[in-house]
């Protein structure tokens, strides 16, 4: 299933490519700030989960047209000494294109959004009893959302992330001398973030 997703994205890319007038590649970094709505999850896990990642996104557009198509996709890896964190994210969807100049201009990126988020840490709570924490946290999250970004002739791109996620799984695992406590919930979260990278233009 998995090779069949690849397999048909890189089609639908090349597909896209050889079609369109003019195509743009960017890459950099995502900072973004998840907001749970519900209650019992601020209550259990607080109200804000930071995700940092890595994202690469293509924009492609016809001749003559600032309406095209746009994939993206983000990633994130982390370890060290218990903690990790682990993510995925994608978004599919029309893209418009308003130039500002010969090579700058605005490109905004609405589309479907999934992914999920895996975190995990360990801590001693307290020392004279040496009292160990281990908590595990899963987010999976179906919605949608947009980029806006503006890229710079020299190709530097900052931007602007929002999205909405009514669909959003929380699982939270929270383990004490091997009594395990765990919290499941169902909510729609909101998230607002903030990118920076380097865009190309083919034509």
């Amino acid at each position: 299933m998995k090779k069949f997703f690849i397999t048909h994205v890189l089609l639908l890319i090349i597909f896209c490519s050889s079609v369109s007038a003019q195509s743009y590649f960017t890459g950099g970094v995502n900072l973004d700030f998840t907001f749970n709505c519900n209650k019992e999850v601020r209550d259990e896990i607080g109200v804000l989960i930071l995700k940092p990642s890595i994202f690469l996104e293509y924009n492609t557009f016809k001749e003559n047209s600032k309406i095209g198509f746009h994939i993206d996709g983000n990633g994130c890896v982390f370890y060290n000494d218990g903690d990790l964190m682990l993510g995925l994210g994608a978004m599919i969807g029309p893209s418009f294109l308003f130039s500002t100049g010969a090579e700058s201009g605005f490109i905004i990126s609405p589309g479907i959004t999934a992914g999920f988020l895996l975190t995990g840490d360990s801590e001693d709570e307290n020392s004279k009893s040496n009292e160990q924490k281990d908590t595990t946290l899963g987010v999976a999250y179906l919605g949608i959302g947009t980029t806006i970004k503006y890229f710079f002739r020299s190709g530097l791109t900052i931007g602007l992330n929002l999205n909405y996620s009514p669909l959003t799984y929380i699982s939270n695992s929270v383990t004490r001398r091997n009594n395990t406590e765990t919290f499941n919930k169902l909510e729609n979260s909101i998230s607002i973030g903030i990118c920076f990278g380097f865009t190309e233009c083919f034509k």
